[in-house]
Order: structure tokens, then C-alpha cells, then sequence
């Protein structure tokens, strides 16, 4: 680790700088001057290509490539907030824009080296002209849609990509101190119980000094619990016996104690008490009985020792990770488009750079979804057959046990994110769509279709998306254990970092015309790169799956409405013997 958080912190500022960059001209200039909603489609096209030319990544663009690109990413913004009721998390907004900065800046340069360099070549030859440019527009108008978009999107953690590496930080808060219950360097995080800033104190006497029935005198010292003499404050301390608690000193060093417990035995002690070593000398009139008690109440005096106020450092982890490339291309005869554009007025080539996208948009989700499924490792079944003899809302109050104690398990695993969604096999989301609406809230825009898509929140709490059990079929054959009654939880946490699966475009999808082949072929080819990694610290703890199985003897079954009926018992052997009767 790290005491260098500089890093981390200029990361986090660069996001938060790109994402407001964003919605300066995707969000802010929808508005007009006087702060009305701009109404009219051509203003507001207008106003968005404005605004998009005052970012600098526009600098001496093409006004019209402005326009086009921050009208797609404004519509975009706008179907997200009708969806969600909120705009996109920053570090998606962040790493769209510098998927489009990286772009902009290759396509300008006079050299390139690294990855894709013979593509960038193409595409900077082809941006110096007017149907390049636009051809460009056209791919960086899609950064922002392809990202929103994508149904494994909610999944992912944003980090904003160099062409070749990208570094991932992870920043902690750790004790500078040695102190309470921490020693110096041990992470502090929100599932610790421990003490550290908080000076009053509550200590058990050590079993050395807890009674045996002979003992009358005992002693408490600062140093024996905390390794140290520390002062403590005057009209602060308090002898406590069976947790019953006596006055406070009277702050001249005098304690006493008379009281009864709460089962009614009587203790009287007298107390000499040290605030500068720490220490309290106890006298009991008689000896308490084996098994008795005895604490202290005490606060600590910093005043008097400054050098104790405890401190909190922060550090930092580094990883680094490297996009992968991914490239597809398309063929057709100059014959076929011509044909195509006489006879029925299709463009083929704008046809096949559609299905080239589509398809590589498609693709990506699935590389995530496998990737999460492959890497679960935490497991849990649940019998979602309906006993004869339950009520309906006692056996959905089990299944919303079971899947609140996998988002408690996944908390307490990350200390960051229970369950925030969950990716639903075919059988599974059709269990799902059919419980009553107020267990599952089905998403008004849902319409059966063979890609994964949002289907509705379960419990008011998790969002849900449909897996089609054709690809959870192929999943399963290929060695992915996503079944098609299978749910795969994910969660994610509002820092950076702070999921299982890290996305980023690090080159967005570029075109690169081919020149037409002597067999007059024309070819175009689809080149980019982009991040789609396990977290590499402990990703798969951001995930749990929960398989919905359907076997319970006796209950009905939810698809078909029939008992599950067991085995047949085998008969009785019949009796055997020479008795007789009298």
C-alpha cells in the first residue's frame, strides 16, 4: 500500500469533472436563458450544438459534429431520466468522455504507436475529410447510448481509460496510531465495533484482579488495558459492580461505592483514584463473592496528554489493467449494393455497420454477464413451491428472507454494497413477472423479447433484468453456471471502484473503409478496445447467485398447479412365524 493518495484523488476529480462537462451540454442546455425547458426540437438541437462546441475535447471540430454527437448523448440523458427518475452516476458520464477525447485526439494526431495503430492511421487520414467527419460523428454520437444502454451497465464500476493500461485505486482509511482497540496501520472501516476517538471508556477489571471470595482490595490501571499510563479526567470515573454503576469521584481522588445489585447484594467499597497515571486502588468493607464484577468508567484526559488524540491516515492500493481489443467486419460486392439500392432503396452499407454495432453492443453484455457468472463462487437454493398447508405471504416473506440474508452475506464480505440487482435466468424471471405487484413491480416499458433486458424491481428494492433461457442454455453447455433457474445477484457501491466487474471504453468503436478489392469487394471494419475485468481485488465477492428449484413433496408446483407427489413408500413385507394363536 500506499501513503501517496495524490493518484486516487486526482481521479476522482477528473471524473467528477468530465461528468459535469457532460451534462453542461447534454442536460443544462435544454435550458433557455431565462431557465425555461427549450420545447422546440430544432432550438434545442441548436442549443445542445452550441454548448458541445464550448467543450474543449470540441475544440475546431466541425460545428455539425458537435451537433450530432450532443443531441445523441442529450436524447440519451433524457430516456435515462425517464427510466430511472435520476441521471447516470458519474463515472459512466466520465468514461464516455474520455472514450470520445481518446478518439478525438488519435484521429487528429500525425503519429500513433501502440495498440490499433494502423487503425488509428485510417481514421485520421479519413477524418481530413468532410465525409469522414461525419462518418465519425455518426460512431461518437453512440459512446454515451451504447453505455446507458446496455442492461450490464448497472453491474459495472466506470473507470476512465488510457488507450493501453488503466489503473484501478482503492483508498482505505487506517489507524496512524496505536490506540483503543487499534494498532497502528490497521484498517478502520464501517463494520468495525472497535474504540479508537471516542475518550470515555469502559473496561472490565483484568481476571487478576476480579474477585475470588477472599480479596478485598483491587486495583485498575490505565496501563494494564491499554499497554500505557494515560491521565484521566477529573469527575469522570466510576466504579461499576455487576454493571451497576456508583457515583463518580468527587474530584479529590475519592471514590466510594454502596449500593446493592440487581439481585439485591450489597457492596461497599471505598476507592483511591490517580488521575495523572490512571489508575483506581478499590477497599471493600468486605469480601465480594467469587463471581462478582467489577468494572471501570473512565475518560480519558487528552488535555493533559495531547499526544494521544488518535489519528486516521488514508492509503491507497493500485492495480493496474488492460483493455482488450475487439474487432468485427463486414463484406459485400459493389454488384449486391448496387442491386440493393436500385431495386428496393437499401443502403448496404449503412445496413451492415448497423448490424455490425448492434452486434458488438450485444456481445459485450454477454462478455459481462460471463464473466459474473463464472466468478460467483457464493451460492443458495431456494424451493419456491408452495406448501399446502402456508399462506401465501409467509412463504414470500421466506423468499425475501433468503434474499436479504445474500445482500447481509455480500455486505459483510465487500464492507461496501449489498445486492443492488440481479440477472434472471428465463424460468426464474418468469417466477419473478408472476408473483402480485407488490412483491414484484413489473417496468411499464417491458415487452417479451430475445435479449436481455429490465423487467421490473423486485421488492421494491432490486432491479431485475431477464436472461433468455436460450443463452442461459448455451451458458450452462459452455461451463458458465448461470442456469435458466438461476438469478445472479450483483451489487455496487456509490464510490469508484466499488463493484465486481470494471467497464471503460478505451477506444470506442472506430470504422475503417477498405479500399475496393480487384474482385470488387467492399469491406469495412469495426476496431476498438475496452476494459471488462474482474475487480482484482476480491470481485467476486460483489456477487451471489440464488437458484429457484421446485421439488418439495406436497407442495403444488407454481408452473403446472400440481401437487408434487414423492416416491411411493414400499409395502410392508408381509408377517412371517410358526406362533399360534390361543
Amino acid at each position: 500500500m500506499s501513503k501517496d493518495i495524490t493518484p486516487a484523488r486526482l481521479r476522482e476529480q477528473d471524473i467528477m469533472t468530465r461528468a459535469s462537462r457532460v451534462m453542461a451540454f447534454t442536460v443544462d442546455a435544454q435550458r433557455n436563458a431565462s431557465g425555461a425547458v427549450i420545447a422546440d426540437r430544432r432550438e434545442l438541437s441548436v442549443n445542445i450544438g452550441a454548448a458541445a462546441s464550448q467543450d474543449p475535447m470540441f475544440e475546431g471540430v466541425n460545428p455539425e459534429f458537435c451537433r450530432v454527437v450532443g443531441t445523441a448523448w442529450a436524447s440519451s440523458m433524457i430516456e435515462y431520466k425517464e427510466r430511472h427518475g435520476h441521471y447516470p452516476p458519474a463515472d459512466q458520464l466520465a468514461n464516455a468522455s474520455r472514450a470520445l477525447e481518446n478518439l478525438m485526439i488519435e484521429s487528429a494526431a500525425d503519429k500513433h504507436e501502440g495498440n490499433g495503430k494502423a487503425m488509428f492511421e485510417s481514421v485520421a487520414a479519413d477524418m481530413r475529410t468532410s465525409d469522414g467527419v461525419m462518418r465519425q460523428a455518426q460512431f461518437a454520437a453512440l459512446i454515451l447510448p451504447a453505455v446507458l444502454g446496455a442492461a450490464t451497465s448497472d453491474a459495472c464500476t466506470f473507470v476512465p481509460c488510457e488507450r493501453d493500461e488503466a489503473k484501478i485505486y482503492e483508498l482505505l482509511n487506517v489507524a496512524g496510531t496505536k490506540f483503543g482497540s487499534f494498532e497502528q496501520g490497521d484498517e478502520m472501516h464501517m463494520q468495525s465495533a472497535a474504540v479508537y476517538s471516542q475518550m470515555k471508556r469502559l473496561y472490565l477489571f483484568p481476571d487478576a484482579m476480579q474477585p475470588d471470595g477472599t480479596k478485598k482490595t483491587f486495583t485498575f490501571s490505565m496501563k494494564a488495558v491499554e499497554g500505557a499510563d494515560m491521565p484521566i479526567r477529573v469527575g469522570r470515573a466510576k466504579l461499576l459492580i455487576n454493571r451497576r454503576p456508583g457515583k463518580v469521584d468527587d474530584g479529590d481522588g475519592n471514590l466510594y461505592f454502596s449500593d446493592k445489585d440487581v439481585k439485591g447484594n450489597a457492596f461497599a467499597a471505598t476507592c483511591k483514584v490517580d488521575y495523572e497515571k490512571g489508575t483506581i486502588a478499590v477497599t471493600f468493607t468486605d469480601a465480594p463473592a467469587k463471581g462478582t464484577e467489577l468494572a471501570a468508567q473512565v475518560e480519558i484526559n487528552v488535555e493533559k496528554s495531547p499526544s494521544l488524540i488518535p489519528v486516521i491516515n488514508q492509503s491507497m492500493r493500485e492495480f493496474t489493467i488492460k483493455p482488450s481489443q475487439f474487432v468485427i467486419a463486414s463484406e459485400h460486392t459493389v454488384m449486391a449494393a448496387s442491386d440493393l439500392s436500385r431495386e428496393f432503396g437499401i443502403n448496404l452499407s449503412s445496413t451492415q455497420f448497423t448490424a455490425m454495432r448492434n452486434w458488438l453492443s450485444h456481445e459485450q453484455d454477454m462478455m459481462r454477464l460471463r464473466t459474473m457468472a463464472f466468478h460467483n463462487v457464493y451460492s443458495r437454493a431456494f424451493d419456491v413451491a408452495l406448501p399446502e398447508g402456508q399462506t401465501y405471504e409467509s412463504w414470500v416473506g421466506l423468499l425475501k428472507h433468503v434474499v436479504t440474508q445474500l445482500s447481509t452475506d455480500m455486505v459483510n464480505r465487500t464492507r461496501k454494497a449489498g445486492i443492488r440487482g440481479g440477472f434472471a435466468g428465463g424460468e426464474a424471471a418468469n417466477f419473478l413477472k408472476s408473483l402480485p405487484s407488490n412483491v414484484f413491480q413489473a417496468d411499464p416499458n417491458f415487452v417479451q423479447s430475445p435479449y436481455i433486458q429490465r423487467i421490473g424491481t423486485l421488492f421494491g428494492i432490486y432491479q431485475i433484468f431477464e436472461v433468455p433461457a436460450a443463452i442461459c442454455e448455451q451458458f450452462v453447455k459452455n461451463g458458465v453456471a448461470l442456469g435458466k433457474e438461476d438469478i445472479l445477484f450483483y451489487g455496487r457501491g456509490d464510490s469508484i471502484g466499488d463493484a465486481g466487474l470494471i467497464a471503460g471504453d478505451a477506444v470506442p468503436a472506430i470504422p475503417y473503409v477498405h479500399e475496393t478489392n480487384p474482385s470488387l469487394v467492399n469491406r469495412t471494419t469495426l476496431w476498438g478496445s475496452s476494459l471488462n475485468e474482474l475487480h482484482p481485488r476480491n470481485g467476486e465477492n460483489y456477487f451471489a447467485k440464488l437458484t429457484l428449484t421446485n421439488a418439495k413433496v406436497g407442495s403444488y408446483d407454481m408452473l403446472t398447479g400440481q401437487k408434487i407427489e414423492g416416491e411411493a413408500a414400499p409395502e410392508a413385507p408381509a408377517a412371517t412365524g410358526t406362533g399360534t394363536g390361543s
